[in-house]
């Protein structure tokens, strides 16, 4: 977490150089603004608990990409 007042965020970003920690990864999207705001949607706890265990199981391999087609026709069915 990085505060958003700017001389505030580079007290942080000194204070975590200082103990080893390289927290550009994060910052970067500040400086190359590729940053963005979360998107807003009706049912965002339903698609979350559609989402999470279906991602879950792609990114741990215990699921193939194509399970997500299913996912992603739940989530279209909860937005109609």
């Amino acid at each position: 977490m990085f505060p958003a007042i700017t001389t505030s965020t580079d007290f942080a970003q000194q204070s975590f150089s200082s103990k080893g920690i390289d927290v550009t990864p994060f910052t970067n999207h500040v400086k190359d603004a590729t940053t963005f705001l979360v998107p807003i949607t009706a049912h965002d706890a339903d698609i979350a608990a559609i989402m999470t265990p279906a991602m879950d199981a792609v990114l741990s391999g215990k699921a193939d990409a194509s399970s997500l087609t299913a996912a992603n026709t739940k989530v279209n069915e909860l937005l109609k």
